[in-house]
């Protein structure tokens, strides 16, 4: 006969079942956090270029001829990742898209659109907040939304 769990554990599917602990009491931080956001790209000098000045990104704290990282806020970076010269890229056509918030939108709204880059989407609410939805030079969706 088969053994039965009881234990009530949070599961992926009812046929696959997988315990996902919380924070340990006392613990502000949960074991895992969100380093960032990798975004591989044909051409990296045009997206960093891009990230850089136009969404007001600032420096990187790292850039290399493969690898360029923007740190944003105090906890996570984008991560831009040069391709294989020989990889082509498709589009992810908004299955994965990042979204950063900041203070001077309408700067970069202007700039996005100056360059181009009308938004996607019009303005929409997500989880409380309005957004607009961009594609960077290469067809990677973004979000912006301003900050509260």
């Amino acid at each position: 006969m088969k053994k039965q769990n009881n234990d009530k554990a949070k599961t992926v599917s009812d046929s696959n079942p997988i315990a996902i602990p919380g924070p340990k009491a006392g613990e502000d931080n949960p074991p895992t956090s969100l380093l960032g956001v990798v975004v591989k790209v044909e051409n990296l000098d045009i997206a960093r270029a891009f990230y850089r000045d136009v969404l007001e990104l600032g420096a990187p704290v790292m850039d290399s001829t493969f690898w360029v990282e923007f740190k944003i806020g105090n906890n996570a970076s984008l991560f831009l990742e040069q391709a294989h010269p020989e990889e082509k890229l498709v589009p992810t056509k908004g299955r994965v898209a990042w979204i950063c918030e900041t203070s001077n939108i309408d700067c970069i709204v202007d700039k996005l659109r100056e360059l181009g880059h009308e938004p996607a989407s019009t303005s929409a609410e997500r989880a409380g907040y309005q957004v607009l939805q961009f594609q960077d030079p290469e067809g990677n969706p973004f979000y912006i939304r301003p900050v509260k």
